[in-house]
């Protein structure tokens, strides 16, 4: 039977302070390029000038301090700048940084990050409280099994929403043509009335 071993965030990770002063549009990451909803970022039409940003790395895990609700969370690919708006985890040598991926964008991460949030009309990441949350360890072959399992998991709901989302355009379109009458359902041609 596998143990789990309940550890705070803070024994797992820490919090990136390093800075940089070379910010690029496609490594910028702020809050206005973050997608809610654990769905990633998007190139950033904005950056800042003549000034240092927090630096981050591939592999590290990216957090929206701003309303932590909006689960704005990235796994880095790249290594790049970020705004102060952004928290960024480091995994330690003895985690694997995929799977302090998972176990961050989870929902209890975020009902924990919203609980010890500063702020009401816009709540911020409470940094001080933030790595406290405890969750599950498990050894470093078990943590690389399971995030390659869940990443799995996620690449082919990523592939079925984006053909969900072509599949709509498409009846979109064919709803437009249909409904117009420029194409017509075969057996009715007869049948319309220009």
């Amino acid at each position: 039977m596998v143990e789990f071993e309940t550890k705070a965030l803070e024994t797992m990770c820490y919090l990136v302070s390093e800075r940089t002063n070379v910010i690029e549009k496609q490594t910028y990451i702020s809050t206005e390029n973050m997608l809610q909803n654990r769905s990633g970022v998007e190139v950033s039409t904005n950056i800042p000038q003549g000034i240092s940003v927090i630096s981050y790395c591939s592999g590290d895990i990216l957090v929206s301090n701003i309303r932590p609700y909006l689960k704005k969370i990235w796994y880095a690919n790249k290594n790049g700048g970020c705004s102060n708006d952004i928290s960024v985890f480091r995994a330690n040598g003895d985690v694997d940084s995929l799977f302090l991926y998972h176990l961050i964008s989870q929902d209890a991460f975020f009902n924990f990050a919203n609980e010890s949030a500063i702020g009401i009309k816009m709540p911020r990441l409470n940094k001080k409280t933030i790595l406290k949350f405890e969750t599950s360890l498990l050894s470093l072959p078990e943590q690389r099994a399971i995030a390659t399992a869940l990443s799995d998991v996620d690449c082919y709901t990523a592939a079925l929403e984006r053909l969900i989302a072509k599949k709509r355009n498409i009846k979109k379109g064919a709803m437009q043509e249909l409904l117009t009458g420029k194409w017509r359902l075969p057996g009715f041609e007869s049948e319309w009335v220009n």
